[in-house]
């Protein structure tokens, strides 16, 4: 809470830097964005289920609860990742969270805190590198449309 709390009061920052650039990857470049994707810290399986609950947006459509997250990684079957961003105003903390389970997306949600900085590439980007993802598991929220069209662009043969 406190995070987010600091993500809104210095958003006004940000649009300040936005308005003075010319184009918006130089604004994305001003901001001197900090992005970090790591295996899942148990520490971290509460803030991971609060994304998942609570994006509608750049999200699978993939509810999950804590117990959910603790039975994956219990299992060893499912590899679990969680997103940072910090920029040049502030540390946004854990913004994004996904799953990989036999080279299945099962899991992918980002928050909208983070939506225009180009952080869902770079997770896809990493899953690629890292997985032979073909196939992904989406379920509609009313609002993830594009979110399923990236995921067929990324994921189709």
């Amino acid at each position: 809470v406190v995070k987010r709390n600091d993500t809104y009061r210095t958003e006004s920052y940000r649009q300040e830097i936005k308005e003075k650039c010319d184009s918006y990857s130089d604004y994305l470049a001003a901001l001197e964005m900090n992005v970090g994707i790591h295996e899942t810290l148990p520490a971290e399986y509460g803030r991971m289920a609060e994304v998942t609950q609570r994006t509608n947006k750049c999200t699978n459509g993939i509810r999950c609860t804590v117990t959910d997250i603790r039975e994956w990684a219990a299992s060893m079957e499912v590899n679990l990742y969680t997103v940072t961003l910090a920029d040049r105003f502030s540390d946004l903390g854990i913004v994004g969270a996904f799953g990989i389970q036999d080279n299945k997306l099962i899991l992918f949600s980002l928050s909208c805190r983070a939506l225009g900085r180009e952080l869902e590439d770079k997770m896809l980007n990493f899953i690629q590198e890292k997985y032979r993802v073909k196939e992904y598991e989406f379920r509609d929220t009313g609002k993830n449309e594009n979110l399923k069209i990236l995921l067929k662009e990324t994921f189709s043969e």
